[in-house]
């Protein structure tokens, strides 16, 4: 799916609306792959969603993850939008501290 934008859509809703988590942390993964270094807002707010919704450690790490993949053409962001204080794990908002270093 890398590079294919909306085509992965579909995919990627079907995944992200599994209940299997291992499921859904594909579904970030593939949404990161599909929109690798675009930008895409639309993608960055799902990701962003799930970084600080989702009930699993490693689906919510695989969201934050893929805001890298996203976002690596664009340098750091000394003002990002990251909402770092929303996210419960201390190992999610080092994370994300560090993406925005």
């Amino acid at each position: 799916m890398y590079g294919r934008l909306e085509e992965a859509d579909p995919l990627v809703t079907s995944l992200c609306a599994d209940k299997d988590p291992i499921l859904r942390r594909s579904g970030m993964y593939t949404l990161a792959m599909a929109y690798c270094g675009t930008g895409n807002n639309q993608a960055i707010r799902k990701l962003l969603h799930v970084a600080v919704s989702d009930v699993n450690d490693d689906v919510r790490r695989a969201a934050v993850t893929g805001l890298g993949f996203l976002l690596f053409r664009f340098g750091p962001a000394k003002d990002s939008r990251l909402p770092i204080g929303a996210l419960r794990s201390p190992v999610l908002r080092d994370m994300a501290h560090q993406a925005r270093v």
